[in-house]
């Protein structure tokens, strides 16, 4: 099973905080691919392309978006 947890935001949360917390929690969801990878279910090298994209997306979507 996988959890991941964050704080529930707050009214007061920085962009950087948010932006850290969102992406340990996608980071978390990517294992899912990492599991799999590891069973043989998916090729090597899935992964890691896989997260660090969904990673990059994640940042970019809410760093261009935050507003104060």
């Amino acid at each position: 099973m996988f959890i991941a947890t964050t704080p529930t935001p707050k009214e007061d949360i920085s962009k950087d905080q948010a932006i850290e917390d969102f992406l340990h929690l996608l980071g978390r969801a990517c294992e899912y691919a990492k599991e799999l990878e590891s069973m043989g279910k998916t090729k090597k090298g899935v992964y890691m392309p896989l997260y660090e994209s969904i990673r990059n997306d994640a940042r970019k979507v809410l760093d261009e978006n935050w507003s104060e």
